[in-house]
């Protein structure tokens, strides 16, 4: 489970305007939190929260309404909740389907359509993702990633090694110490060795 990126931020006590994240940060939960706080969270979208025919416009959902409409004109309210997929399950009249010339289902009860219950964050976040901007964004998350994992794989910041919190603090200000100094050494040290000269041709 993704960590609650609401109560990461108050704990930081930081308020920015983005907070990056990976997939598994993208849920509709932090989003919905988030942006409650107004603070927009840049990561990737989730491959299920919304439906592909809801992503791709062959199927429009209205959040006033509370409908969805097909491709063949017809528009639905009956809907029913999942707890598991957190999402509305609209139903089409068979009456409908069993007639309509694009034959999109083969149940004969009908096309179903979920409507995940963060649809609208959710459908933000997937236009964002399209633009420039977000792929300027996402960019920054690689370099910090490097840097997570190697405070976690080679300086044993995956576990804490006491108790408290006060402690644990402590325990990742002098790893996150460490780490820097290494890496001012390498910059240093790259400086001082003399440029490579290649021969003339």
């Amino acid at each position: 489970m993704a960590e609650n990126a609401r109560e990461m931020v108050i704990e930081t006590g930081l308020t920015p305007e983005k907070m990056l994240g990976d997939g598994a940060y993208g849920t509709g939960d932090n989003r919905q939190k988030l942006k409650e706080m107004g603070i927009q969270l840049v990561a990737p979208p989730h491959p299920q929260a919304i439906s592909e025919d809801l992503a791709s416009g062959n199927f429009s959902y209205d959040p006033e309404k509370q409908t969805v409409k097909c491709p063949a004109g017809i528009t639905t309210a009956k809907k029913t909740y999942n707890e598991n997929s957190q999402a509305w399950v609209y139903r089409f009249p068979k009456e409908a389907c069993c007639v309509c010339e694009l034959k999109c289902t083969k149940n004969k009860n009908g096309r179903t359509i979920s409507v995940n219950k963060y649809y609208q964050v959710q459908m933000e976040a997937l236009e964002y993702s399209k633009t420039e901007e977000y792929k300027l964004e996402i960019r920054k998350r690689c370099p910090i990633e490097g840097t997570g994992a190697e405070l976690v794989h080679h300086h044993g910041l995956r576990r804490a090694r006491y108790w408290g919190r006060l402690k644990v603090e402590f325990q990742a200000v002098l790893t996150a110490l460490a780490v820097n100094i290494k890496r001012w050494a390498n910059i240093r040290l790259a400086s001082l060795k003399p440029a490579k000269i290649r021969p003339a041709v």
